[in-house]
């Protein structure tokens, strides 16, 4: 409804775990010594913590809405972190619900508080730092265990911060631009699958020590190839977030369509590695996806093109309900693909002599930018793209050939919305 709270349900993982790394390194970076138990604990305590000769418990949100950067957002949050680590806490099962429990905080403070922090990519206009318009239980905490870090590590710069920390980690002036970018991307991919199997899997966590997060960073043979498809993912949820970001949510339809980009961007964030390299396959049939070098990636995904044709689509398309393991519509008639075929009309003939190399057996139609073409006119163009099983006329007299693939067309992406939400 218009005038609801619209907090996103987008874990954000990547992010997460983009922060969670650049606060080990940076920690790393004021040590004198790292000790063997000093280590970075994902989804143990809060969405990570750090331990060294303390524990530090973080949280990290980042919400898109419009109302990200009021603290009336973080209230609920900054008061439950504070009754959780400040003051101590009885927990017991639900009488009426076994699976869940009751909380139960003290009004006196643990013995040993421990220290929490509270991260936001946005901006909080109007934070108050010793929270003023709280209740006294709030306010009138010893501030050294609680903070709230605001605006500093956010989704636009969290890339060059982690560059800055990690070129400071290694001190080498040698080092070029990429060589820092390989490494982040490297370390970044192995901490944000930790994150992913976590949430898979309720019952995993992971310590990741100190001692390994140097080891990755002092990588000597770390290239891009090794993390393309992380660039790609980081890529291709930006490219949604954009959109998240500008929607005014007040007003219905944006609130519709906020909710469908938020889904989409939920479920591909929860893909490993693998399923989401399938996917972004099946959505780009006229590239190849065989990475041999920086070069050969760069182009095979560009924001600009998830947010003309995947974006609009979702947006879009709201009659039809899409399968979001492979981004396809399925009408009584036939399959709509959301691809990432942008080209205008003049390279068509490249993009048919590509495609029809690939499995399109169950696909009907490819959702473009600027492509509209009918099937019989694919046909006419290249008829090489039917291909024929000739069946032994002795043995199977009177049947005809057998059609191995299947015809299919291109719709380009307002046609596409127009078809389906008939």
């Amino acid at each position: 409804m218009p005038g609801q709270d619209a907090t996103p349900s987008w874990s954000g993982y990547i992010f997460q775990g983009e922060v969670a790394l650049c606060k080990a390194i940076e920690t790393i970076n004021q040590l004198d010594n790292v000790e063997d138990e000093f280590c970075l604990q994902l989804e143990q305590d809060e969405d990570f913590s750090i331990k060294t000769d303390s524990l530090d418990v973080f949280q990290v949100k980042a919400y898109l809405s419009k109302d990200s950067d009021k603290l009336s957002k973080y209230k609920n949050v900054i008061e439950e972190i504070i009754n959780k680590y400040y003051y101590s806490k009885s927990s017991f099962p639900n009488p009426f619900d076994k699976r869940k429990k009751i909380n139960i905080y003290s009004l006196e403070k643990r013995k040993k508080p421990i220290k929490s922090c509270l991260i936001t990519h946005a901006n909080i206009g109007d934070y108050d730092d010793n929270l003023n318009s709280f209740l006294e239980r709030f306010n009138s905490i010893n501030f050294d265990f609680y903070k709230t870090i605001h605006g500093e590590y956010c989704l636009d710069n969290i890339n060059t911060r982690l560059n800055k920390t990690i070129k400071e980690y290694l001190n080498d002036d040698d080092l070029s631009e990429d060589d820092i970018n390989y490494r982040r991307m490297y370390c970044c991919q192995k901490v944000c699958d930790y994150i992913k199997n976590r949430h898979l899997d309720p019952g995993f966590t992971k310590k990741i020590p100190f001692s390994d997060i140097e080891d990755w960073l002092k990588k000597q043979d770390v290239t891009f190839v090794d993390s393309a498809w992380f660039y790609i993912e980081r890529l291709f949820t930006n490219a949604i977030i954009k959109d998240l970001k500008r929607l005014d949510v007040n007003v219905l339809e944006n609130r519709e369509k906020y909710e469908r980009l938020e889904t989409c961007l939920g479920y591909i964030e929860k893909l490993e590695k693998d399923q989401f390299k399938m996917l972004i396959e099946r959505i780009a049939p006229h590239k190849d996806s065989n990475f041999k070098n920086k070069e050969s990636s760069f182009g095979y995904i560009e924001s600009s093109i998830v947010e003309n044709i995947v974006n609009e689509a979702i947006m879009g398309i709201k009659n039809t309900s899409i399968d979001y393991s492979e981004f396809n519509y399925l009408n009584t008639a036939n399959k709509y693909q959301i691809s990432t075929i942008n080209e205008k009309p003049k390279a068509k003939q490249e993009i048919i002599e590509i495609i029809k190399t690939k499995d399109i057996t169950d696909t009907d139609y490819f959702i473009t930018e600027h492509l509209d073409i009918s099937k019989d006119d694919i046909e006419k163009r290249a008829p090489s793209i039917m291909d024929y099983d000739i069946v032994d006329e002795e043995e199977n007299e009177g049947q005809d050939k057998i059609n191995k693939s299947k015809r299919f067309g291109f719709k380009n992406i307002e046609n596409a919305i127009n078809e389906l939400n008939k």
